[in-house]
């Protein structure tokens, strides 16, 4: 009798350990899927700084580029009878791609 009471106490005990593992196998699957969707958001936040670090890139590309044609044509153009400082021709006050005067976009 005390040989099945022990026996009928160790089953007992692996059954309540199987359902502990269970339950935690349960809780590291839902930890799983937790980091994943946080990682799949942290990517897709990435690609979007990505995306307009390009679009920055390539606007700044575009400034630079008529800032060296201005400074082109402003060497070849000879002296203004107005001083070296006057504003050359066809000077609109903007560069290509600029936003213009006010605070700068966020």
């Amino acid at each position: 009798e005390a040989l099945a009471a022990m026996h009928a106490r160790l089953v007992q005990q692996e059954k309540q350990a199987h359902e502990a593992d269970a339950r935690h196998t349960q809780q590291l699957e839902t930890m799983r899927a937790g980091v994943a969707a946080r990682n799949a958001e942290l990517d897709s936040l990435l690609q979007g700084v990505l995306r307009t670090s390009d679009q920055e890139k390539t606007l700044l590309e575009k400034r630079l580029q008529e800032a060296e044609r201005l400074l082109v044509l402003a060497l070849q153009t000879p002296p203004s009878p107005h001083g070296e400082n006057s504003i050359p021709p066809g000077w609109t006050g903007t560069l290509v791609g600029s936003p213009g005067p006010g605070p700068a976009p966020a």
